[in-house]
């Protein structure tokens, strides 16, 4: 079960998920409270390839739970490992129990019991991305964008958008926090040039 939002966009190879495979440019919303998972990359023999790459961002949902800081969870996973073992998403204690490997890392985290929210969908969502048109930005030449989905009053609001060479996004205020992976070709932002699977996080009102 999430315990939080996580968006996940694959970005190369086929993913099993669960018993579903999806291709690159396939998009899934897991929300706060839903089941997903586990992740295998589909082998080769299957139609695969030998590596499956994607990209993702997990973050508190609208239930307001907090996410812990990444670097309490390596801290926490590290002190696990010390005395158990960590294998296919399961932490098996010393004592020999079994347990989802980001529950144990949670509980080591806060030292409470793992809470989780009353899910508002069912299942995780899943958006083909190559099945949406693009749609040219009306005052913006060169850039056009594929809505993907938004949810919720919280959001998130996920896009794909494509800037042509040439072409530039003006300076703003972002209104929410905005997450933005570079998923194709290379990108300026403040005169400095990023590569591709670069990752930019832009708080609400700067």
């Amino acid at each position: 079960v999430c315990s939080s939002d996580l968006v996940r966009f694959l970005v190369g190879g086929k993913m099993k998920y669960g018993r579903e495979v999806y291709e690159a440019g396939d998009c899934l919303y897991i929300p706060e409270g839903a089941y997903y998972g586990p992740i295998k990359p589909v082998p080769v023999e299957d139609g695969g390839s030998e590596q499956m790459h994607f990209i993702d961002i997990q973050f508190e949902g609208p239930s307001g739970i907090p996410y812990p800081d990444p670097d309490e969870v390596v801290t926490a996973q590290r002190a696990l490992a010390q005395t158990g073992k960590f294998e296919e998403g399961v932490y098996t204690f010393p004592d020999g129990r079994n347990r989802d490997a980001y529950e144990a890392i949670l509980e080591k985290v806060t030292g409470q019991p793992v809470v989780y929210p009353q899910p508002r969908l069912t299942s995780y969502v899943v958006m083909r991305s190559g099945a949406y048109p693009w749609i040219a930005h009306r005052s913006i030449p060169g850039v056009s964008a594929k809505h993907l989905g938004y949810f919720f009053e919280t959001g998130p609001n996920i896009k794909l958008v494509s800037i042509a060479a040439g072409a530039e996004i003006p300076a703003g205020s972002p209104q929410g926090h905005r997450a933005v992976f570079l998923t194709e070709g290379t990108a300026s932002f403040e005169g400095k040039d990023y590569p591709t699977t670069s990752y930019f996080m832009l708080p609400s009102g700067e």
